[in-house]
């Protein structure tokens, strides 16, 4: 019986037992299921966070390429302006330095200038007040000029070797106009004549006049602006016209007569004539050059006058310039072209019955007609 009962017991804990493993397991299922699905779903919160991030990740890093991109760039720019800064250190300062030096050098020689210009020319100011001047070049149309009587007359380069006149002035240019004629230069006395010799470029030593032969001709040396620059372009080109050649550098302009006409302005006469400043043909006299000479150089001049067969040359523009000049500060001076040739039309033009005569001949184009050779 209590065998039975023993048994009957374990049989029934054996089924409570069954019950509660079947009730524990379902207990259990259905809470993995519940945590599988919240794994599930916090699997996909961190998936989609992950792939977030990536997204940031990749938009990161695109902005690194972007950084480092213009780094390289501010790296080559930094690199261009320390070239820059090593060359102004190695050429550009100096250079500073160096044009620093050069217009102090040529305000120390405009100082010198003054200085010697005043002391050589002051004594001329007015000094032609009411008179009548002739500026006579050393062109063909001079032989058609008989002098004025009571004028005061000025010679350019070789003009003073025309016999029937007697100058009171005379004004060379450079030394290439006057070395085959040094020693009739020196020689010649004139109407008690002051010569006046005018400073070359230092660019071109052979159109430097000695100081030497200056002393020994009893010269006066006139400073033009030709020693501030350092080509004969810019000499030709940046000359200006000196109100006052005692306070200034005469403008230079590449020729003589522009340098003679300020020097005769300053001395403010009546009227002045200019004769044989015919910028055509030859000269009036060879000057001990043989014909083939002659040629060349009156032919370079007329290149220069007339470049590219044009009448307004630099050379003439200066002299309209000049023109302008003098009727603002010498407004009651007269100024008259004798025979003129390439002045034509410029200023008040006047002719001689023998240059008219001359002109009708055939053949005759300005050259030299003086039996004087």
């Amino acid at each position: 019986m209590v065998t039975a009962i023993v048994t009957w017991a374990l049989i029934g804990l054996s089924a409570a037992l069954q019950v509660l493993y079947i009730i524990m397991y379902r207990k259990r299922s259905h809470t993995d299921h519940e945590l599988l699905a919240r794994v599930d779903h916090k699997m996909d919160a961190l998936n989609a966070r992950t792939d977030e991030l990536s997204a940031k990740t990749d938009a990161l890093n695109a902005k690194t390429d972007m950084l480092h991109t213009k780094t390289d760039i501010l790296h080559e720019k930094v690199d261009v302006l320390q070239a820059r800064h090593t060359d102004r250190q190695t050429g550009i300062l100096p250079h500073k330095k160096d044009l620093m030096a050069t217009l102090t050098h040529k305000m120390e020689t405009v100082a010198q200038i003054c200085a010697e210009n005043n002391k050589n020319l002051s004594r001329f100011k007015n000094s032609c007040q009411g008179k009548t001047v002739v500026l006579c070049g050393a062109g063909g149309t001079l032989n058609f000029y008989d002098p004025i009587k009571g004028a005061v007359h000025f010679g350019i380069s070789r003009a003073f070797l025309q016999d029937k006149l007697r100058f009171d002035y005379l004004y060379m240019g450079d030394w290439r106009g006057i070395d085959h004629i040094q020693d009739e230069l020196c020689a010649y006395k004139g109407n008690n004549c002051v010569k006046f010799f005018f400073n070359g470029s230092p660019t071109d030593p052979t159109s430097i006049i000695p100081e030497s032969y200056i002393i020994e001709c009893g010269g006066t040396r006139v400073y033009t602006n030709a020693v501030l620059y350092d080509t004969f372009e810019e000499v030709y080109t940046n000359s200006r016209f000196a109100l006052d050649p005692s306070t200034m550098p005469v403008g230079n302009f590449g020729n003589s007569a522009l340098p003679s006409m300020q020097l005769i302005l300053y001395m403010n006469p009546r009227k002045i004539y200019i004769v044989g400043v015919d910028y055509r043909g030859q000269h009036f006299h060879k000057g001990g050059r043989t014909d083939d000479q002659e040629r060349m150089v009156s032919q370079e001049g007329e290149d220069g006058w007339n470049r590219d067969g044009e009448m307004e040359s630099v050379l003439f523009s200066h002299w309209v310039r000049l023109k302008e000049f003098a009727s603002v500060h010498y407004p009651d001076t007269e100024i008259i072209s004798l025979n003129p040739l390439g002045l034509k039309g410029l200023f008040t033009d006047e002719y001689t019955g023998k240059f008219l005569e001359a002109t009708r001949q055939e053949g005759w184009t300005g050259g030299w007609v003086s039996a004087a050779e």
